[in-house]
C-alpha cells in the first residue's frame, strides 16, 4: 500500500502531465493490486478526457482562426484606405459579412455538440415509420429524397433524438452528393432485437482510410472534394453521440454508393 501510495503522491508533484502516466502497482497483496489496477482504469479514462478537450480546443481555435484573420484583415484594409478608395468598402464589407456568418454558424454547431454530449435520453417503444416520413417530408424542394419503407415499425429510441439523427444524416448525404441523383432512407428488422435504418446516396465515396474517423469532431474526408462544402465536420459528431444515448450503433456500410447506416 506504500508504494502505492508513494507512486500517487509522485505523480500528483510531477510538474508537467503527459496524461499517459500510470502509477506504479504492487503485485502483492492481492487486494492493493486490486485497487491499483481500478486507479490506473480510472485514470486511464480521466487522461482520455483531458486530451480529447484539450484537442478540441486546439481544433476549435484553428477553425476560428481563419474568419478571425479575415475579418482582421480587412477592417485594417478599411481603415487605411477606405477613405482615399471608397470602391474598397463594398468588397471588404461583403468579406466581413460572409466570415461572420461562418463563425456565427460555427459556434452555433459547437454549441450543439457541447449540448449533444450533456443529453440524456428517454427511451420508449416508438413507430419510426411516421418518424422518417416526417423528416423526408422537409424536403420537398431541391434533390429527391425517397423512401423505402414497411408499414410499421417498431424501436426503443428517444422519437425527437432519432429525429435530429435522421436530419442530420440527409442533410451530410444531400451535400455530398449531386442534385440529380436521389437519397434512399429506407427502414428494416434484423432480427428481433435489431433494426436497421439506412440513408444512402450515390455520392463521391469515402475512402476506407476515413471511414473510422468522419464521425470524429472536425474532420472532413477527403479534404480535396470536400473543401467546397460548406459545414466544419461537427454534424457527424453530433449524431453519435446521440446514437449512443439510444444503444445504437452509426457506420458506414459502403465507400461508393451508400451513405451511413444507423
Amino acid at each position: 500500500m506504500t508504494a502505492l501510495t508513494d507512486s500517487t503522491q509522485d505523480l500528483i508533484q510531477k510538474p508537467k502531465q503527459s496524461y499517459h502516466e500510470t502509477l506504479t502497482v504492487p503485485t502483492n497483496p492481492e487486494e492493493v493490486q486490486e485497487l491499483g489496477d481500478v486507479f490506473n482504469t480510472l485514470l486511464g479514462s480521466l487522461n482520455d478526457t483531458i486530451l480529447k478537450n484539450q484537442q478540441f480546443i486546439s481544433d476549435a481555435s484553428h477553425e476560428l482562426r481563419t474568419p478571425i484573420a479575415v475579418i482582421l484583415g480587412h477592417t485594417e484594409l478599411l481603415e487605411k484606405h477606405a477613405a482615399d478608395h471608397p470602391e474598397i468598402i463594398q468588397e471588404s464589407v461583403g468579406y466581413i459579412d460572409d466570415e461572420a456568418h461562418q463563425m456565427q454558424e460555427l459556434v452555433t454547431s459547437l454549441l450543439a455538440l457541447s449540448r449533444s454530449t450533456k443529453a440524456e435520453a428517454e427511451l420508449t417503444t416508438v413507430d419510426v415509420v411516421p418518424i422518417i416520413r416526417t423528416v423526408v417530408a422537409q424536403y420537398q424542394q431541391g434533390q429527391q429524397v425517397v423512401m423505402k419503407l414497411p408499414e410499421k415499425l417498431l424501436i426503443h429510441a428517444n422519437a425527437g433524438q432519432v429525429q435530429q439523427i435522421l436530419t442530420a444524416l440527409i442533410d451530410n448525404a444531400r451535400k455530398y452528393s449531386s442534385v440529380e441523383t436521389q437519397v434512399t432512407v429506407s427502414a428494416k428488422r434484423e432480427s428481433e432485437n435489431t433494426v436497421a435504418i439506412t440513408v444512402a446516396d450515390h455520392g463521391i465515396g469515402i475512402s476506407d482510410a476515413d471511414k473510422a474517423k468522419i464521425f470524429d469532431r472536425f474532420y472532413r474526408a477527403d479534404q480535396s472534394r470536400s473543401k467546397q462544402v460548406a459545414g466544419y465536420g461537427i454534424g457527424l459528431a453530433i449524431v453519435r453521440q446521440l446514437v449512443e444515448l439510444n444503444d445504437a450503433t452509426v457506420d458506414v456500410k459502403d465507400n461508393q454508393q451508400l451513405g451511413v447506416v444507423l
